[in-house]
């Protein structure tokens, strides 16, 4: 489409009431966010929730609505319900109006995760590999520790125990390309420090974390977006590594790149928020299922204080020298030093 063609289509759109705001992503999204395309380079129904973070729509039904009022898009409905399944750009799909929505193999169980044990700072050929999602060692076929595994002069873990290379039985072709090239910068000391430790490093000062921390941002970036984006990638696996290697290097400069990385820093701290949750529900269970004195009351595994849930007061601290709490209602009178039921 020309210039004088996309200023007509923004044309139109003003005169459907489409603010200026929405028509900027409309026309990101017409020009193509091929991130969240898939392999038939239309925009499945599973992206549809990246699509509009990305976007800053406020909901999904916005996005969609956004798309039907342009009447650019042409969509994918279920003919019983009438959702929308897919969608796709015109400049993609210019005559084709039998595109099929199958959804394309999911990663192997192998992922760039498991590549990585915990770093060293101070030395960089420990930046190689690191922690998974679940602050776990591992490796590709063995759970031993890093120290049973064989390593080869360079600090990575030997091709015995090297994961990352793809699955023939699982990834399509595209996937298999994607996960190699990322499998190779992972091995290569030079390519590695040029590219995954200062993502690294940027991670760890920016968002005032750990080593650990930050490499698990990386290991999102490169499984959640960085692989899936150069899986839709056509040309992709046309170049050689020197090629890929410039692209990834442009891309993460990119508007688009950083938009990627922003997505994977946001993804970290959901899941770090989570875990903070759940971390304090399992410590105030067990901090509340020690009940020495009576069952109606908790104490402390450690100072031997007694308390109770109030549920006005919150949590009340109970007086040493007080009798058991004799049921759930009973309330401690801090005048008379008894119970009140």
């Amino acid at each position: 489409m020309s210039v004088a063609g996309l200023k007509k289509m923004m044309h139109i759109w003003k005169s459907r009431n489409i603010t200026d705001s929405t028509t900027t992503k409309l026309l990101e999204l017409y020009l193509g966010l091929t991130a969240y395309m898939n392999s038939q380079k239309i925009y499945p129904q599973e992206n549809f929730y990246e699509i509009r973070n990305s976007l800053r729509f406020s909901t999904t039904q916005a996005l969609i609505e956004a798309m039907k009022r342009s009447q650019a898009f042409p969509f994918v409905t279920d003919p019983e319900t009438g959702a929308v399944k897919a969608f796709w750009s015109p400049l993609y799909h210019e005559t084709n109006s039998e595109i099929h929505t199958e959804k394309d193999n999911g990663p192997a169980s192998q992922t760039f995760a498991q590549t990585f044990v915990p770093t060293d700072n101070n030395n960089i050929n420990n930046n190689n590999i690191y922690t998974n999602s679940t602050n776990e060692r591992t490796s590709f076929r063995s759970s031993s520790p890093e120290k049973d595994s064989p390593k080869d002069d360079s600090g990575n873990l030997s091709e015995e125990n090297f994961p990352g290379q793809g699955n023939s039985t699982t990834d399509t072709l595209p996937t298999i390309a994607a996960k190699e090239f990322f499998h190779r910068i992972n091995t290569s000391k030079e390519e590695k420090a040029g590219i995954l430790i200062p993502l690294i490093d940027r991670f760890q000062q920016q968002e005032g974390i750990d080593r650990p921390q930050a490499c698990r941002i990386v290991v999102c970036l490169v499984n959640e977006k960085l692989i899936p984006y150069f899986t839709a990638q056509v040309k992709f696996r046309k170049l050689n590594h020197s090629g890929r290697l410039a692209w990834l290097g442009n891309l993460l400069k990119s508007a688009h790149g950083q938009n990627l990385i922003a997505q994977a820093i946001q993804s970290h701290r959901t899941k770090r928020e989570q875990e903070a949750r759940e971390n304090c529900r399992k410590q105030c269970s067990e901090l509340r299922s020690f009940h020495p004195v009576s069952p109606h009351e908790w104490s402390d595994r450690e100072s031997g204080s007694r308390f109770y849930d109030d549920a006005t007061e919150g949590t009340v601290l109970i007086p040493a020298e007080a009798a058991p709490r004799p049921s759930e209602k009973a309330v401690w009178n801090v005048l008379s030093h008894l119970w009140n039921e």
